[in-house]
Parts: C-alpha cells; sequence; structure tokens
C-alpha cells in the first residue's frame, strides 16, 4: 500500500469517528449510530469513548467541565 493510501484511510477514520462523536452528543446511541453506519455497537461504543476520556485527560480543563460537553 502507498504511503498517501494510509494517510487517506486515517483521515477517513477520523472524519467518521468526529462524526459518531457528534451524533453521540446529539443524543443518538452507539446502536443507532452503528446500524446507520454499517459497524456494531460496540465499534461505535469503545471509538467513542476512547475520544471522549482521551479528551477528558488531555485538554487542561477540570474534568468535571469537559464532561458536560459529552453524553
Amino acid at each position: 500500500m502507498k504511503r498517501g493510501a494510509i494517510k487517506i484511510l486515517g483521515r477517513y477514520a477520523d472524519e467518521r469517528h468526529l462524526r459518531w462523536l457528534a451524533w453521540r452528543c446529539e443524543g443518538y446511541t452507539a446502536r443507532q449510530i452503528g446500524d446507520a453506519e454499517g459497524y456494531s455497537q460496540e465499534h461505535v461504543r469503545v471509538a467513542t469513548n476512547r475520544i471522549k476520556e482521551a479528551d477528558i485527560h488531555q485538554s487542561g480543563e477540570p474534568h468535571d467541565i469537559v464532561k458536560e460537553a459529552y453524553w
């Protein structure tokens, strides 16, 4: 696989995960998102929870304030 292809795939996955994160923040469940996108509920839940936890720990803001931005 060419190097540029890896970057494109990585960018596509990043954009997909950010879309899922936005939908979860809007109140959609991991099951609803997974059904719409063709992924398992577990895959969506794990991906979005990892992003949320990374944001909470790396933001530099108080954890409770950052958590308020999420579901």
